[in-house]
């Protein structure tokens, strides 16, 4: 499976990917789609995309999956949402009076969408890092994400909120 950093996203809709590559572009930041249907990649119907950062590097691969409003998978989804969310509150617990542990796991409750991005292991370099931090930047300024990134936690920007174990 990999590791991943996820963004758990409240926005109302996914953005086309084509909009988060412009809006990197603006930031110096040049990536571009290695593959997908260009059709699809303008809708906000996207599913996986391998984002291609710098030449001779593994790309990025960017995974989104939808929830409906209440947190489960929906019909048009591709599924797996409803159940990562599910996952991810039962490992945090019940928060009790933890307000932090409160805080995210209302977050998760009402996650819109889930955009992952597995680590390319053995072939990240500060190319890569300076790519998937603005990235993150995008959902976390556009699409209200909180971000949480395997063996570490969750983050509020660029600050460890709550640690989770593997």
């Amino acid at each position: 499976m990999g590791n991943y950093i996820r963004a758990f996203c409240v926005g109302e809709e996914v953005p086309p990917i084509t909009k988060v590559v412009q809006w990197l572009g603006t930031r110096d930041v040049h990536v571009k789609v290695a593959d997908g249907d260009p059709m699809k990649m303008q809708s906000r119907g996207w599913e996986q995309v391998s984002l291609v950062y710098k030449e001779g590097k593994l790309p990025i691969i960017a995974r989104c999956t939808r929830t409906d409003a209440k947190g489960s998978a929906s019909a048009g989804g591709n599924g797996s949402a409803g159940d990562e969310l599910k996952m991810f509150i039962e490992r945090i617990g019940q928060p009790g009076k933890n307000k932090v542990k409160k805080r995210v796991v209302d977050h998760l409750k009402a996650t819109r969408f889930i955009v992952a991005l597995r680590l390319p292991k053995g072939d990240m370099d500060d190319s890569w890092w300076d790519a998937n931090r603005q990235i993150l930047t995008y959902f976390l300024d556009h699409c209200g994400a909180l971000i949480q990134a395997d063996g570490e936690g969750f983050y509020e920007g660029s600050k460890l909120i709550l640690e989770l174990e593997e």
